[in-house]
């Protein structure tokens, strides 16, 4: 089309073009008549890919407060169990439940127990020691039901932390384009670091098949991955509007790439007919014709109208930060268990040798 009007074929162009530098030499930028944007889609990602939400119901200072209160009880109960002890002949066993041994791991095991809401098989004999019992239990209680209501919103929320194309090159987030000719150019000639870093690591990586793919496949991934795509929203938009169902439509999210303006109609250079065409498209503006196809044509972000309309289920990565913990009481107990086999099996030999070199210690 530039070609035509370069070397004197045609004097206005056919459709509408973006702007570039290299061809204001060669052409006169008019009027703007689509309002198209480039931009990458994306659903707003689960609140559990940027955080871990388990850490999350309570702020700091309450858990900070949560630990020195289960710090401060074990130490009371510690010194109550350690008197019921001392005087335990004044005390009979009423039922069946044990006593807690004066022990510092047994009174922390019940700590535990209590926090887990689990219970246990001991418990003090004394007055004061199940005043203390019942009160760590009752705050442990309530602490234990804010944090079980609120855990439960967290698991449903998603994160408003990708804004920026920074953010999605920092972010495990894969990136797609539309197969469309402008937008292999625009991704191609990029230089700033960021964008260039995108399109050199998340984009066309070397030795991979790039990720420019049809509008269909794209907003397909989209909508059932961690993925953003980068299309002309009006064409995305209209894709999620005839296949998204009402909640999917819910936090989607645009995040500007290339940063163009809108693209216009465009004549020759010094072209006779510049005015003319600029006075007609000002009169399609004014007369409300433009604004009338825009809103018959052109698509925008949906409205959010079934937010409520289904309940996400937990995955691996929700549940990470527990099968984490889960992981690594299994690998401690494998540990500890061969540790106390060794120790078992070679404990004379272990007091033989300890003994020799407490005797080579004092002959020196």
């Amino acid at each position: 089309m530039f070609g035509d009007i370069q070397n004197g074929t045609a004097e206005i162009a056919g459709t509408v073009a973006f702007y570039t530098l290299n061809r204001l030499d060669l052409i006169d930028y008019v009027a703007v008549t689509t309002p198209s944007d480039m931009k990458f889609i994306l659903k707003a990602p689960p609140l559990s890919y940027v955080n871990n939400v388990f850490t999350l119901p309570f702020e700091v200072n309450v858990w900070y407060s949560c630990y020195f209160i289960i710090a401060f009880t074990i130490l009371i109960l510690y010194a109550i169990v350690v008197c019921e002890n001392k005087y335990k002949h004044a005390f009979k066993d009423e039922n069946n439940i044990a006593s807690i041994k004066p022990k510092f791991l047994e009174v922390i095991m019940v700590q535990v127990g209590a926090l887990t809401q689990q219970g246990s098989y001991t418990e003090p004999k004394s007055t004061s020691g199940r005043i203390a019992v019942f009160t760590v239990l009752l705050v442990l209680m309530f602490l234990y039901n804010a944090y079980s209501a609120y855990i439960v919103v967290l698991l449903q929320s998603t994160s408003d932390n990708i804004r920026t194309i920074k953010d999605l090159l920092d972010s495990k987030i894969s990136l797609g384009v539309e197969d469309i000719v402008y937008s292999k150019y625009y991704f191609q000639i990029q230089q700033e670091p960021i964008r260039k870093a995108i399109y050199e690591n998340k984009i066309a990586p070397k030795g991979q098949k790039s990720n420019f793919m049809k509008i269909e496949t794209g907003m397909e991934k989209m909508r059932d991955e961690f993925f953003a795509f980068h299309c002309e929203t009006t064409s995305g938009y209209k894709v999620v509007m005839d296949t998204f169902q009402e909640h999917e439509k819910c936090g989607l999210i645009e995040v500007d790439y290339l940063n163009t303006l809108h693209p216009s109609i465009s004549v020759k250079k010094g072209s006779p007919y510049k005015d003319v065409v600029k006075v007609g498209f000002r009169k399609i503006y004014e007369s409300g014709i433009r604004h009338r196809q825009m809103n018959r044509i052109y698509y925008k972000r949906p409205q959010c109208t079934g937010k409520g309309g289904s309940f996400t289920s937990v995955g691996i990565i929700d549940a990470y930060f527990p099968i984490t913990i889960f992981c690594a009481g299994v690998l401690m107990s494998v540990w500890l268990l061969l540790v106390e086999i060794f120790l078992f099996k070679y404990r004379q030999n272990l007091r033989v040798f300890f003994s020799q070199i407490l005797v080579a210690t004092k002959l020196k």
